[in-house]
């Protein structure tokens, strides 16, 4: 899977034209310049109403069928510990290939792996890119999501203060999104998440601070008090609210 920059909370919330969404849906602008270059009859309200639903349609469909806006069952995913938790989380919400797929301007194998990204101790653990085993894949899944912990754990203090579904989480959440395009791209959920990670466990600020840090996963506020969604929500809304609810509990 080829990180792309979801902007969140920040001012120039875009995607780059060209740039892959996490689970290979073209970008709906994109696609909508060979769709109103069809000779259509009818007003222009007319039209404009078969290209929306033809988007629609065609946006839905390709997020259904690349299985990859699946939300998980975060509350009931097995494992010891929240590395372990977020490791069968992601998998379950990322889907097995062993052969590679084309991917953006290149190719993913596996749980979503693209490969100009796999770094050298996670191509060691592959035989064969062009034919990954699931245990292959298991092991790669696991060092990337090691090094997901790590950066949370380094980025925000108090880190595993949270439950092992919240943290599992926002694991899943950096490795959908790319974990250093956190910062940069969503100031405002960041902030709002140190400070829950500051607050005491289980009293109202922390809460009040987790509430905010997953309304800001969610949606942008605009200066004039209006709201809209981020990019994650809407590319892959089932995994994006999911995750967020986690968050708020």
């Amino acid at each position: 899977m080829k990180h792309v920059r979801l902007d969140g909370d920040c001012e120039r919330n875009r995607i780059q034209e060209n740039e892959r969404t996490p689970h290979g849906m073209r970008i709906r602008t994109q696609m909508t310049q060979p769709i109103k270059a069809l000779d259509m009859e009818g007003t222009e309200e007319e039209k404009k109403s078969v290209i929306t639903t033809v988007m629609d349609f065609l946006f839905n469909t390709s997020a259904e069928a690349s299985g990859s806006d699946i939300a998980g069952d975060v509350e009931n995913i097995t494992g010891t510990t929240p590395v372990d938790k977020a490791t069968n989380l992601i998998i379950s919400q990322e889907g097995f290939r062993n052969t590679p797929y084309k991917d953006g301007k290149d190719r993913s194998v596996g749980y979503g792996f693209y490969l100009p990204s796999l770094e050298p101790d996670e191509k060691a653990l592959i035989k064969d890119v062009e034919n990954i085993t699931k245990e292959e894949a298991d092991a790669v899944m696991q060092l990337k999501v090691q090094k997901i912990d790590k950066f949370w754990n380094k980025e925000v203090g108090n880190f595993n203060t949270f439950s092992d579904e919240q943290q599992a989480a926002l694991m899943s959440m950096a490795y959908q999104l790319g974990a250093t395009n956190i910062p940069k791209d969503w100031p405002k959920f960041l902030t709002a998440l140190k400070k829950a990670s500051n607050a005491p466990v289980g009293s109202a600020e922390r809460q009040a601070a987790l509430e905010e840090a997953s309304f800001n996963m969610l949606f942008n506020r605009r200066a004039n008090g209006s709201k809209s969604q981020t990019n994650w929500h809407k590319q892959t809304p089932k995994r994006a609210k999911a995750m967020a609810a986690v968050i708020s509990g």
